[in-house]
């Protein structure tokens, strides 16, 4: 590099500086469009250069600048940090897990790395090492709810219920909350009752308080799933359908909407739903039903079956398709995600195909996105033979 250029980035370099402690973002996008993309330019600047795309949305050429900084200073712990979020909303866990113990490593005093590397080892499933790290985080910083919130669903998923209580009920010291506590009581039943199913109750007590189950159907954050399962059963001319765990009836509204004519059974384990689904939707039959289903001539005759946020809940959810009769036409969805109450979930369509598809024949998975990064894996297809038992309760066409 020539002292002439050494000397027109260093000029650049400060004007970059600049521009971004006065917030100047697409100033600075402009000022940058002059520098070759081979040149050697100053760490800080390219730094600086990240920082400004970030704050302009521009994450690919942000993480091209980040790359450069990282070539000039891969010690860098802040960097590494860096790299590693952006990997992690990609939801590329091996790559972002790298990058956090690099910063660890080189910051092993800072909690905030601690807590990123935790983050992303229980999103790759690493749950023993995960609460090592979210505990050495909240040793430095125990005010961070989030990470009392994700050691204490670590320890769920590891069974140590008693030390998961201990998490949450931390985290609702810093604040109350109606899911945490909800939560904290459900954790105290499964000690007592030695399941790791939640219970009725705890169910119960969400469908009569949160919000997200008592508003209309139509703004409900799960209405684009719906949408596809109406215009499936539209599709195939359902006319009676059975939807297995119902909940409190927001499902049986939008299809209400959507498809008026057709005659629909909705089953659930909580009295509360069942209750709340009744006075939602008064013109359809709700039941309260364990599942899987024993006997399904007590109930209305079907031709499809839905079965939404139900499997991941259950211990034996391939019983509940099992338990259908062949050639029933069946919709079901699963999450890529974990939360309370689940006992699965599912990273890949591979990974629910590896469960379900010997169940279901001509099986197709749809990848829906809801809020985030959260996707729901949306399941179509036709009772298999296999395993199968009586099918003389579908409804006749």
């Amino acid at each position: 590099m020539t002292v002439a250029t050494c000397a027109v980035l260093k000029k650049l370099d400060a004007e970059v500086r600049a521009l971004v402690a006065a917030g100047a973002w697409t100033e600075v996008a402009a000022t940058l469009k002059s520098v070759p993309a081979d040149a050697q330019v100053p760490v800080s600047l390219a730094a600086n250069a990240y920082k400004a795309h970030m704050a302009l949305g521009q994450e690919v050429v942000a993480e091209e600048w980040l790359d450069r900084a990282l070539i000039l200073a891969p010690a860098n712990p802040g960097f590494c940090r860096n790299k590693g979020m952006l990997h992690q909303k990609r939801q590329e866990w091996n790559q972002a897990i790298e990058c956090y113990r690099k910063a660890v490593a080189l910051r092993p005093e800072l909690a905030a790395y601690h807590g990123a590397l935790a983050v992303a080892l229980f999103q790759r499933g690493d749950y023993r090492e995960a609460v090592t790290e979210f505990r050495i985080a909240l040793q430095t910083d125990a005010g961070q709810r989030g990470w009392w919130l994700r050691l204490a669903r670590s320890l769920v998923l590891l069974n140590e219920l008693s030390e998961a209580a201990e998490a949450y009920s931390r985290a609702l010291v810093l604040q109350e909350d109606f899911a945490v506590r909800s939560a904290h009581a459900e954790v105290l039943r499964q000690i007592q009752s030695g399941s790791r199913v939640a219970s009725s109750a705890y169910y119960d007590a969400v469908f009569a308080e949160s919000k997200k189950y008592a508003c209309p159907a139509e703004s409900s954050e799960y209405a684009p799933v719906w949408q596809r399962i109406v215009d499936a059963l539209g599709k195939r001319d359902t006319r009676c359908v059975i939807d297995l765990g119902c909940g409190p009836g927001q499902f049986a509204e939008f299809i209400a909407a959507h498809l008026p004519t057709i005659s629909y059974t909705g089953l659930d384990f909580s009295d509360v739903a069942v209750s709340r689904a009744r006075q939602r939707c008064p013109q359809y039959l709700f039941e309260r039903c364990e599942l899987p289903v024993a006997d399904f001539s007590e109930l209305p005759r079907f031709d499809a079956v839905v079965c939404t946020e139900v499997l991941e809940h259950v211990e034996h959810d391939r019983e509940i398709f099992a338990s259908l009769p062949v050639g029933v036409y069946i919709i079901a969805s699963v999450p890529n995600f974990d939360a309370f109450g689940h006992i699965r979930f599912f990273r890949n369509a591979d990974e629910v195909r590896g469960r379900y598809g010997s169940l279901v024949d001509e099986l197709e998975i749809e990848r829906i996105s809801l809020a985030g990064s959260s996707v729901l894996w949306l399941m179509k297809g036709t009772r298999s033979a296999q395993d199968a038992g009586d099918d003389g309760f579908m409804a006749d066409r």
